[in-house]
């Protein structure tokens, strides 16, 4: 059920003289809504009844929303959780339809016709009765009850389409009711059966359930290559691990042996220097100096010694290169059987039809476990069997459940939302119609009868509907109070009475803080008499309309919506029309504190 639902957007075209589509999208909770021209608040309230109550549309009403043209109309609705619904009426008012926004924002019917949309809209939105989102919307208190359903006879149009209504509320609640008969006799049945029925139930279900868990197609190699997928992985891992650490320790080792280029180090120079001094010696200097040209032997040393610790160094590096060329090579091996080994996991998982492992674990176990209490039942199920009574009572109990379900499958064929039969007999009787000689005729026709919607209207007799007394608005009120929850032990709930004399002393004064509202429906403020309360009802009309829109307001806000279904949204016309000034002024920071709770939108013309 959704509760707290929102009127957010009002979009009309072909009727008030607007060929285009026009939109009312107040956007915060409190807004004052400048309407287009030629556009009341009434207006927007009458609209607002041919969508939500288009049975119930006045005289008045209907010729203030027709159109020559085909008028379109939408209502958008929507819950502070994000579901939104929204009403289409396209052209005659009875071509209505309901829809609910679906993943995507995509709006898909759930309902088509003013019946079905009537009866979907109490069933999942708990719409209340028409007299209470009336007074509870601010808009009227004066009517009666019965204001907004005219007395009628058979020749009113909206009596065939109750009296189908009432056909098929009486049918689903005779269904329904057989259901629930059935299943009580049935529970009745399998509990005289005593284990025998305990344990063929506990049976079903248990093969029901291995039935229902679709198991991997998996080989026992595959299933022990899974199980054992992560202490492969792990060993990979370590391979890699410490195949990298030698890696490193090599290439370490290599930059260290790797020797400087011979003519970079100091004792090749040196050995150079020495042999081209001692040849410079022998060439330039007498023969006596010619001895001094053997340090050149010196020199020449020098620069062997320092090749042969070149080319050791650089052959040792090249051991070091060797080592890692072949650690690289097993690295590689080692990543290339790791990828191997997880292709072959997905390889098993997709052909077994598993996402994850988990899943395996789940299933298997659970699935021989479950194996292992089937047997077991069925031993025990078979030694029970053997019982004349059981199975006499067993085939009693299918033939009761064979029944059920054809009663579920006749069921399912009707709508799945459809209104009370207890209220739809209120209606059939405020419109002449008797609902003891519908149901008379619903019978026949169960049986075999002729009968049918049209036959029945045909025999009912003009019963027009008394009109009861007028009643005041804080007697409507009290009567509202008590539909909606609001009343008990002969008062107002705690938390309305106090909102509504909080109100009534901000916007008034202080004396206003001790408005009561007697069982009878009588206004009681403070100490005043019965006649000084006469003398201020005729002459401060304002001051009454102040405490009525008051105890209205205090009963929107505590109204419990997932029980009265009542929309969160007030749309009402400028109360500067009905109050003066200052009272106005104030009742708009009383709004604008109850629009935590609800929106509300004052139209101003």
């Amino acid at each position: 059920m959704c509760a707290n639902m929102q009127l957010r957007e009002v979009i009309f075209q072909g009727i008030w003289g607007y060929d285009k589509p026009t939109r009312l999208n107040p956007e915060a909770e409190f807004t004052l809504l400048d309407l287009p021209r030629g556009v009341d608040a009434e207006k927007v309230q009458d609209l607002l009844i041919s969508m939500l109550y288009p049975r119930y549309m006045s005289a008045q009403q209907q010729k203030s929303v027709q159109s020559a043209d085909e008028a379109t109309i939408v209502v958008v609705l929507a819950s502070p959780q994000g579901q939104r619904f929204r009403l289409i009426r396209e052209g005659d008012r009875w071509a209505l339809r309901l829809q609910r926004e679906q993943n995507g924002g995509v709006f898909q019917d759930i309902a088509r016709g003013v019946e079905d949309v009537e009866r979907a809209l109490k069933e999942l939105l708990k719409l209340p009765e028409n007299g209470v989102f009336l007074a509870l919307n601010m808009w009227r208190f004066e009517e009666p009850p019965a204001a907004a359903k005219p007395a009628a006879t058979k020749d009113d149009p909206r009596v065939p389409e109750l009296i189908g209504m009432y056909r098929q509320a009486l049918e689903v609640e005779t269904i329904e009711d057989s259901i629930q008969s059935l299943e009580l006799h049935l529970e009745q049945t399998q509990r005289a059966l005593g284990d025998y029925a305990e344990v063929g139930d506990k049976l079903e279900r248990a093969r029901a359930k291995l039935a229902s868990m679709t198991l991997p197609d998996i080989t026992s190699e595959e299933l022990e290559v899974l199980e054992t997928q992560e202490r492969q992985l792990d060993e990979f891992d370590q391979q890699i691990g410490r195949l990298l650490s030698e890696e490193d320790s090599e290439r370490r080792q290599i930059t260290l042996n790797v020797p400087d280029k011979p003519y970079r180090s100091p004792m090749f120079l040196l050995g150079v220097a020495v042999v081209v001094a001692s040849i410079a010696v022998s060439v330039i200097f007498p023969p006596t100096l010619c001895v001094a040209s053997m340090v050149n032997v010196i020199g020449a040393g020098m620069i062997c010694w320092t090749l042969l610790a070149y080319f050791n160094d650089l052959g040792s590096a090249s051991v070091h290169q060797v080592r890692l060329e072949s650690i690289r090579r097993r690295l590689n091996q080692v990543r290339e059987d790791q990828i191997n080994f997880l292709e072959e996991i997905d390889h098993i998982m997709i052909h077994a039809g598993i996402s994850d492992l988990e899943e395996l674990s789940t299933k298997v176990p659970r699935a021989a476990k479950l194996q292992s209490v089937i047997e077991r039942l069925e031993a025990q199920f078979k030694q029970l069997e053997s019982n004349p009574q059981h199975k006499k009572g067993r085939e009693k109990a299918d033939k009761m459940q064979h029944e059920l379900k054809s009663l579920h499958a006749r069921r399912a064929e009707l709508p799945e939302y459809v209104m009370n039969s207890y209220q739809l007999e209120n209606d059939l009787q405020s419109l002449g119609a008797d609902p003891a000689e519908i149901r008379e005729k619903f019978a026949k026709e169960s049986t075999g009868a002729d009968g049918s919607a049209d036959v029945l209207v045909a025999e009912i007799e003009d019963a027009p509907v008394e009109k009861g007394a007028e009643l005041t608005a804080f007697q409507r009120l009290r009567q509202v109070a008590e539909l909606a929850g609001l009343w008990s032990g002969g008062q107002l709930d705690g938390a309305t009475q106090k909102m509504w004399a909080k109100i009534c002393g901000h916007v008034l004064s202080e004396r206003f803080s001790e408005v009561v509202l007697t069982n009878n429906g009588v206004l009681e403020i403070g100490g005043l008499t019965a006649d000084q309360m006469q003398m201020w009802s005729r002459t401060r009309s304002a001051e009454e309309r102040v405490v009525i829109l008051a105890l209205a307001l205090a009963m929107h806000v505590n109204s419990d919506p997932a029980k009265t279904g009542l929309l969160r949204s007030l749309w009402l016309s400028d109360l500067s029309q009905q109050l003066t000034a200052g009272h106005t002024e104030k009742f708009e920071t009383v709004f604008r504190s109850a629009s935590k709770k609800s929106q509300i939108v004052v139209c101003k013309a």
